[in-house]
Order: C-alpha cells, then sequence, then structure tokens
C-alpha cells in the first residue's frame, strides 16, 4: 500500500476569510404583499386561490386574487335587472312562477313574476318598521318570514306569515306565546326553520334561564302548527348547561334531526310520532371515527340529498343502511379555499352556507367564494361565479338564481 510522504501533503496555506452571510428573517406582518391577479377562468370553472398547499399564520393582507366579477356562464342566462342592490339574504320559489327575493343590505322584499316577467316591492312589519330577512315556504305555499329585530314590544314575534289579502307580512302569535319577545327566539340568525311533510313548522330555539355568571339556556326544539297556532317543546335528552344545537333536516319518514355542540358533538334524530330520540356519537355501528375528527357543533346545514344521504355541509354524508348509518367522509376540494380570511391568518378552507340538489342530481353550494357546483358522477367541483345566491327550480326544470344585481336562469334538459 503506497504511503503519502511528507513532502507528497500539499503545503498548508492560510486561508481567505469567508465572507459572513446575514439572512434577515422578517416577520409574517412584513412579508411583501403577493401579486394580485386576476383569477382565471377554464371551460367556465375560475381556478382556486392555491392547489396545492397554503401557509398558516400569515395575516390577512392584499389577496392573491382580485375582485373582478365573474358572472354565471352559459348556459345560464341573465333575465332581468333587480330593482333594487344588495346582498340576497334569502331567495324562493312560490307557487312555481314567484321568485321572492330578500335584501339583507336596504331591507327590501322582492317579487318576480316568471309568467309576466314583472317585479314588485312590498313592505314589512308596521309599514316597513320590522324588516323580514329571511324567507321559507311550506308545503301549501304559505309565505313565512323571520325577522331579526322585532325586539320592539312585547307579544311581537321573530316569526311572520305574509297575508295574501292585505299584500303585507304580519307577526305569528302562537297561543302559548312561546315564539314571542322575551320567550323563545333563535341563537342566531338566519334561524333554523324546516317543514315537515305534514306542513307542521320546526325550530330550534333558546330561553334565558340564568342571567347571572355562568348565564344558562334552555335550548329547546319547537314546533308550531300553522292552522291551531299551537307552539309546542320537545324533550331531546339534553341536559349540559351550555348546549347549543345547529342545523335542522326533515328526513323521508318525517324524523327531525339536528346536531348538539357542547363537548362532545352529536347527531340526534326525533321521531315526532314516538317521541324516540335517538343519539348517534361515537358508536360501534357508526364505522367512522369521531366523524373524522370534525367539529359537527360549527356545522351550517344539514341535508338530505335524492337518494336519502344526510349531508353535514361539505364534510360528508350519512347512507343509512340496514346494518346501520355508514359516514362518508368527503375529499374536500380547494374551490372552497379563501384568500379573504382573519387578521391573524389569509387563507381561510371555509365550509359553504347552504346547499341544494336539482333534479338532474347536481348539488349547489353557496360560499364566501361564491357558487359551486359538484357533479357527483366525476366528482368535478366548479366555482362557477364569484357572486353567490340561493338557487331555486321551478317545474319547468328552470334553475333561478342572482348575480351581480341580475336574475339569472338555466333549463336543464331532460
Amino acid at each position: 500500500m503506497p504511503v503519502l510522504s511528507p513532502t507528497s501533503l500539499p503545503s498548508p496555506t492560510t486561508p481567505s476569510p469567508t465572507p459572513i452571510q446575514i439572512s434577515i428573517l422578517t416577520s409574517p406582518s412584513q412579508k411583501t404583499s403577493p401579486t394580485v391577479l386576476p383569477p382565471t377562468v377554464e371551460n367556465g370553472c375560475i381556478s382556486p386561490v392555491v392547489k396545492l398547499a397554503y401557509p398558516i399564520g400569515v395575516p390577512r393582507g392584499d389577496p392573491a386574487q382580485s375582485s373582478e366579477r365573474i358572472p354565471p356562464p352559459v348556459p345560464w342566462q341573465a333575465i332581468t335587472d333587480l330593482p333594487a342592490q344588495g346582498r340576497i339574504s334569502s331567495m324562493v320559489l312560490r307557487n312555481d312562477h314567484e321568485i321572492w327575493i330578500t335584501l339583507g343590505t336596504f331591507d327590501q322584499i322582492l317579487r318576480f313574476d316568471t309568467d309576466n316577467k314583472e317585479w314588485k316591492k312590498y313592505t314589512a312589519i308596521n309599514d316597513g318598521k320590522i324588516s323580514v330577512d329571511y324567507l321559507i315556504v311550506s308545503p301549501d305555499q304559505t309565505l313565512w318570514g323571520t325577522q331579526e329585530n322585532f325586539k320592539n314590544k312585547a307579544g311581537d314575534s321573530w316569526l311572520s306569515k305574509y297575508n295574501d289579502k292585505t299584500k303585507e307580512f304580519e307577526f305569528v302569535k302562537d297561543q302559548k306565546g312561546l315564539l314571542a319577545y322575551g320567550e323563545y327566539t333563535p341563537d342566531r340568525f338566519p334561524p333554523s326553520v324546516v317543514f315537515d311533510q305534514t306542513g307542521i313548522l320546526w325550530t330550534i330555539a333558546q330561553q334565558q334561564t340564568r342571567f347571572t355568571p355562568p348565564l344558562q339556556w334552555d335550548v329547546s326544539l319547537i314546533s308550531l302548527d300553522p292552522i291551531s297556532l299551537i307552539a309546542e317543546k320537545h324533550y331531546l335528552g339534553i341536559t349540559e348547561p351550555a348546549v347549543q344545537l345547529r342545523a335542522l333536516a326533515v328526513a323521508p319518514d318525517g324524523s327531525i334531526w339536528t346536531v348538539q355542540s357542547y363537548k362532545q358533538q352529536r347527531l340526534l334524530q326525533y321521531v315526532p310520532k314516538t317521541n324516540e330520540v335517538r343519539s348517534f356519537r361515537s358508536f360501534p355501528e357508526l364505522h367512522f371515527e369521531d366523524f373524522g375528527n370534525e367539529n359537527l357543533g360549527n356545522s351550517n346545514f344539514l341535508f338530505f340529498d335524492q337518494s336519502n344521504h344526510l349531508w353535514v355541509d361539505d364534510r360528508g354524508w350519512f347512507e343509512f343502511t340496514d346494518i346501520g348509518p355508514i359516514w362518508n367522509q368527503i375529499i374536500r376540494s380547494p374551490v372552497f379555499i379563501t384568500d379573504q380570511g382573519s387578521d391573524d391568518s389569509i387563507y381561510t378552507w371555509s365550509r359553504p352556507f347552504t346547499m341544494y340538489q336539482s333534479t338532474d342530481g347536481t348539488y349547489w353550494f353557496q360560499s364566501s367564494r361564491g357558487m359551486v357546483r359538484l357533479n357527483p358522477q366525476n366528482a368535478e367541483w366548479c366555482l362557477f361565479t364569484n357572486d353567490r345566491s340561493p338557487i331555486v327550480e321551478d317545474s319547468q326544470h328552470n334553475l333561478w338564481m342572482v348575480a351581480f344585481g341580475k336574475l339569472y336562469k338555466y333549463h336543464l334538459e331532460p
């Protein structure tokens, strides 16, 4: 083995001093704002703000995308301009040809007749002193409203009904006074209000029972018979002092479903015929773990689709089988990621507000970024406009929505 002699080694030299490179790490608030780019649209779908990943904890600055208006694409058609502008707080279809709209910004109620293409404006309650901000239609096509700023005197109610003779909304006063001022009122607006197949109204309401810390409320499931105006409380077996009930849905079998929020989240089923209450939490017959570690207490809505699946936001759905409910976890879409988050973080993976399924099976979501379409056949999510409103469908399979002050129609081909 050859051995290196000392003379074969390179002569030692004094190394040149290497300049020290200092990198200054700035705090997130000192970072340069991202370049604001217009959103790209491909095949009628607006691109997500991010596709692969997004940073957590970066304070809100300039958005990554501009607020350029993108209306619904063809085959949506603009039919008419709204006679007033403002954020759509609710939109319902009545008698198959009346589209009723509430504008939350200016407390206005609009009606559009799809037959004669005419608009009408309506006053609310007490010549407009009490505004109706959310509309619901019962199975017999009666128009109902809710109003948040009703607390002006005893006897007034947060629930109202449209009088076809006087052309005005009137307070609904039940016989027991459960819905009156100072009694049971919704814990949030718009409230959770649904009608079952027999025309009974169901809602979640609360009454404060303790006025010194710790404050306490009695949160109840309440029904109202529209004919007799008898309101009833229904016992759900809730004993926790700070519980909340979020969202309501009526199953095809007439049972009422809601989400209980407290230290542990539970899905509750109430059967009116038997007064039976079932609690779904983490028991064996549910083939999932803690709802995929989701916080059900923050749910925006429950929705039964045409396949009798119970959706919980865009988190997933329950499939009811002979072996019990099976939870199907949704692979979420980045179209719901917004760059209009909080001061602490510019990016937020938000939840949609409402959901609807049209007769062709397509799902429609109303979100903070705009309107999202889901094709369940190919799992394609599409953000098709960056404005939002509810979607309604008439008997001729026309879909209706509002975007940027215009009423749009989309005819579903059979």
